[in-house]
Parts: C-alpha cells; structure tokens; sequence
C-alpha cells in the first residue's frame, strides 16, 4: 500500500454530547401563536375561508401526542378558489448555529385524494419575518432544510432523496434537521411553509396537513475525543464543538481550547477538561480523555450508505484518531484531507482508502462501497401523428426502462402512478397556431430502488377547418369556366386541397370548365394539412344551364343572373343597385333595386324574350343580358 504522510498523528472516538432543549411545542387546545412568540402569515394567491394555521380537528385525525386536536393543521381552504397557496408558521426567534437540532412531527389524512407539500425553511437574520408578499416570496428565509412531496404525488411517502421526500406521510413521521452550514452563533428563525401550487377548493392539489411535536435542542459545550497514538509521540488534545466556552479548566493546568501532550511508552493515561458555558443549562460539562498507546494508529472509518444509487453522493467519516489532517484515496487519486469527505461514488464496487500518520506510524482503512445504477427511463407513444381539434383526443403514454411510474403533466403538475396512462388532448385555442406541444414528465423506480426522470414533450397538431367557394353560382355549358377556391385556419402554408366530385382535382385554386353537360354540380373539398392532419370534407354547388339561343351582351362576368330561361323569379347577384328589364320591343317593363344578391319576382312578366341592364350605385352599367322566360 502507498505510504502516506502526514504531520500529526492522533485517533478519536464518537461522543455524546449533552444538548440544550431551547424550543418545545406540542400546540396544546387552543394554541394561540401571538401569544406564544409564533407568526402566521398567508402569502396565497387569495386567502381563502381559513386565512392561516389553525388549531387540528379530530375528526380527520388525532395529534401524535396529547389531546385529539393537540396539534397545528394548514388546508386547501387557505385559498380561496384556485390558486397557488403559500401559508407560513414562523417560530420564535431562537439562538442558531451548527450542530443545533429541529425535530418536529407531521402527517396527512389517509386516502388523499389531492396533493400536499411542506417546506421547513431556516433564516439567520435575527427576528425578521414577512410585512407583504406573494406566493413566491421567501423573504430571508432562504435555506431550504426539507422538502416536502416537492412533485405534489399523492401516494404516501415512500423514499428520500437529495432533502427532499418524495410523497406525503399518512401516518405522523417525526423528521430530525440537524443545522450546518452556518458561520458562528447567531439569532433566526425556522418557518413551516405549506407551499401547493394550483391549489384550494377548486384546484387539483391540496387537502389537510398537520405538524406536531416541535422540539429545537442545542448541543451544550464543547467536548474532547479520545486518542489513540504511537508510544512516546507528541499529540494535541482539542476541544471542539457544541457553544464557544468561555473558559477551560484542564487536569494539566492548562487554560485554553487545546494542551499539548506525549503519548506513554505503553498503556493509557487520562486527562480531564472543564469547560465553563455562562448560562447554559447543561448538567454537567466535564470531559474525560483517554490517551491509549497503539503498535500502530488505529482508526475507523465508515461511509453514511454501503449503497448508493448513481449520481448520489454518501459521505466518508473517519473516527477514532486524534489527527488533524487525513488523505482519502480512490484508487491512487486524492480525493480529499479532513475526517470528513462527501463523494460520488461510480456504478460498481468503490474502494475508498483513509489514512493518516507521522513519521513511521501509520493508519489506513478501507471503505467500500457500491454504486447501483438509476434506471434509464423513457417514455413511448403509439401515436406518431396526434390531430386533434374541438373534441379531445386520446393519447396513451407508455413509460419504459423501470418497474414503477409517477407521470406528472408540467402544463398543471397533476400526476398518476398508472402505466400507461392516457390522456385527453384538445386545443386551448382553436385559432392559434398549427401545432401545440404538451410536456409529459416521468419518475421511474428500478428493482434496487433507484429513480430516473424523463420529460416527454408530445407535438400535437390541429386539424385544419376548409372554407370554399365556388365563383359562379349558375354558368352556361360549353366550356365557360367556373373558379373554385380553397383555405384553411390554422394555416402553415403547407395545406393541400383534394377536390372530387363534379371534378378531380387539387390546389387551392382550381379552374372547373362546364363543358356541354347541364345540370347540378357538386364539389367536395378536404384540406390537409403539411402535419397529415385532414378536415372535415366540405360541399360546394352550382347549376350548369342550357342558356338555349341566350347570351351575355356585355359586362362584368362578375355580374350573375339566374336561372336563365327564368319563370317566376329572377336572382341577381354582384351589384348594388338596379335593374330594369325590357321586352322585345324594347319597353321597359320592369325595375327593381337589388343589394349583391337580390331575388324580383317576374310571375307578372308574359313568356318571351327579354333584355335586363343592370346599374351600379353610380347609374352605370354593369351588365346587359339577354332573357327567357318560359
């Protein structure tokens, strides 16, 4: 094995350290938070019927200690409608720093049908709590110290996982949050923040938590490991930990934090430590070292999981040695000093290595520990063009590559554990855009326990409503054209337009000539859309007429007038204006105003021929035909 050196040699043991009880709370009938240095504060989207925590009702579940309603409850009615809730309880303030301890119990009710969440959040800027803000507003309490069914699932809680605990616990769970990262002593406070978006009486999550139990305990004065060294070698004793002491009483005389000392030839020698703490209720501070003489330094070292699930890290604690600096090796690589290092181990065995040692007297240790692979999930669809339109449409989701599934839809956060699940599509806006995308997110649990996520983004397209027309309503035969036209909304400018019927044929814009056959004709259009979405087909009509010995004067063909030859009535269409109808000897016979499609009634015009003019609003001309009446 490599050798390691280092300059100081020395090996500990764990201790119990007494701590200080400084926060209990059981919430006692009636708890009244003012009263008891406590804050509410509902920050929802609008406050609902019950405006802030309130004191646990029996009926839905008993308190995990004292009397049945013994306990603090937050439900969807903090919100009123739909909306994102965000109800805070602040504790006192209290004194904070590392090693301190919050402990508290909570549950929901069993069988919940819609989602709740929790978030226990810690800040250090002494007695500052909320004036205003919104669901989002966290103020200072920026340290986020548990997370609660952070995915808003609702099945019982079932795992943790990077401080978060996925689901909610139906029965009371009693969660230990040990403080770290704080520099020094200082003064805060810790919130319980019931935290569900899209929430209340009408929303898809929330239901009724409720939090007992609140105990905040800090580790008393400082303590001194135990030593394990090589004979007649020089060793530091150090107290650390626990509140800063004011001042220290040593067997050895000594008056500060640390003495200097040299381990015996063989056997062990003790050394006692009086640390003095002004006002802390510890019963007894008193520290007993032992320095015990080893052929070689001794030390353990073990790592917080034996298992670890990829991408996780577990966290390397040495103990037993009085040393101040240690190497840890994977492989031949370092990967860290200190008794403590947290790592990412690989998928596979690990072995991890700890020494430390001076000059010829060494310690090493092994850690092993194995990596498991996360599951590779995904998900699958049998639907590989989804056209939806006013109706929904059903798409079946299929997650893959693990044993269990929690699908979460991102556009709402609701969620399933069924696989597959199907869900229901349709268009938020008709009039919108050609495509949509959905997002479909999965959590997959393998066989050793470990989670995968996989987010799925479906493209759905609409399908495309057509209008069409037709330019002429009535056309003599032989080879007059008629011009029929298409469009579709929504539109990409990648439709196609398939005509049948009276005419085969396709585009948008499509020239039908009326040939020597009259009578009805039909027209059948369906749009396509460039996705492979097609439209309900739709029917155009017009009449091809003989038009025998009668013809088109002059004018505008945009001008029509039909049927021709006519019996009771006549229909004018294209002009606003007039028209004035002469017979054959070319009196004028008739009139009539007429608005872009007007029908005059000529049931008191004799059978013959006879010519019509047709005026614009400006008297002018727009079109001279001749007629038939039968």
């Amino acid at each position: 094995m490599k050798k390691i050196t280092l300059s100081i040699i020395a090996a500990c043991s764990f201790f119990s350290a007494e701590s200080q009880v400084v926060l209990t709370q059981n919430f006692t009938s009636p708890f009244n938070p003012g009263a008891n240095g406590w804050v509410t504060n509902n920050l929802s989207t609008a406050v609902g019927t019950t405006p802030t925590w309130f004191q646990g009702n029996a009926a839905v579940f008993s308190a995990f200690n004292g009397g049945a309603s013994d306990y603090f409850a937050a439900n969807f009615n903090n919100v009123t409608g739909s909306g994102d809730i965000s109800n805070w309880l602040i504790t006192p303030t209290v004194t904070i720093y590392n090693g301190a301890v919050l402990e508290f119990a909570t549950r929901t009710s069993v069988g919940t049908p819609a989602a709740d969440r929790l978030q226990i959040r810690m800040s250090t800027t002494g007695g500052t709590v909320f004036s205003t803000g919104g669901p989002t507003d966290i103020s200072s309490f920026n340290t986020l110290m548990l997370d609660i069914n952070p995915l808003l699932v609702t099945t019982a809680a079932t795992a943790v996982s990077n401080g978060s605990v996925n689901g909610y616990p139906q029965s009371w769970t009693v969660y230990q949050l040990t403080v770290a990262g704080v520099t020094g002593t200082v003064s805060g406070r810790f919130a319980f923040r019931y935290f569900v978006t899209n929430g209340g009486p009408t929303g898809l999550n929330s239901n009724f938590i409720g939090l007992d139990a609140v105990k905040y305990t800090l580790p008393c004065g400082p303590t001194v490991p135990n030593y394990v060294v090589c004979p007649n070698t020089a060793a530091t004793l150090i107290a650390t930990g626990g509140l800063a002491a004011t001042g220290y009483s040593w067997s050895t005389g000594g008056t500060t934090s640390s003495i200097s000392i040299t381990s015996p030839a063989s056997g062990s020698v003790s050394y006692t430590l009086t640390p003095i703490v002004n006002g802390l209720a510890c019963s007894n501070n008193t520290q007993v070292v032992t320095v015990t003489t080893g052929a070689s330094l001794s030390f353990t070292a073990a790592s917080s999981s034996n298992t670890v699930c990829s991408g996780r890290t577990v966290t390397l604690t040495a103990g037993n040695s009085a040393a101040n600096s240690y190497q840890w090796l994977s492989g031949t690589t370092p990967i860290g000093t200190g008794p403590v290092v947290v790592v990412t181990p690989t998928v596979g065995p690990n072995t991890f290595v700890a020494g430390t040692g001076v000059g010829t007297c060494l310690g090493t240790i092994n850690v092993n520990v194995t990596g498991l692979p996360n599951p590779t999930v995904g998900i699958t669809t049998t639907n590989s063009v989804v056209c939806v339109n006013g109706a929904s449409t059903a798409v079946s989701f299929t997650g893959t590559g693990a044993v269990t599934y929690t699908f979460v839809l991102l556009s709402n956060g609701s969620s399933a554990a069924a696989n597959p699940i199907t869900l229901n599509l349709a268009p938020q806006d008709a009039t919108t855009a050609a495509q949509y995308s959905v997002g479909l997110g999965v959590v997959g649990t393998g066989v050793n326990g470990c989670t995968a996520q996989f987010i799925y983004t479906l493209t759905a397209n609409r399908i495309p409503t057509v209008t069409a027309a037709v330019s002429k309503s009535v056309e003599c035969v032989n080879n007059r054209t008629v011009t029929l036209t298409a469009s579709s909304i929504p539109s990409n400018n990648s439709e196609t337009y398939s005509w049948s019927g009276s005419t085969v044929a396709t585009g948008s814009l499509v020239n039908y000539s009326t040939n020597t056959t009259s009578g009805p004709k039909s027209f059948t259009v369906v749009a396509t859309s460039g996705l492979g979405c097609a439209s309900v087909p739709v029917v155009r009509t017009m009449t091809v007429s003989l038009c025998t010995g009668i013809e088109i004067l002059a004018g505008s063909s945009n001008v029509g007038v039909y049927p021709n030859p006519f019996n009771q009535e006549l229909t004018v269409s294209g002009v606003n204006g007039h028209v004035e109808i002469y017979n054959a000897l070319g009196q004028l016979v008739m009139s009539a105003l007429v608005n872009e499609s007007t029908t005059v009634n000529t049931s008191e015009l004799t059978k013959g021929i006879y010519v019509l003019k047709a005026f614009n609003a400006a008297f002018e001309v727009e079109k001279t035909i001749k007629l038939l009446k039968n």
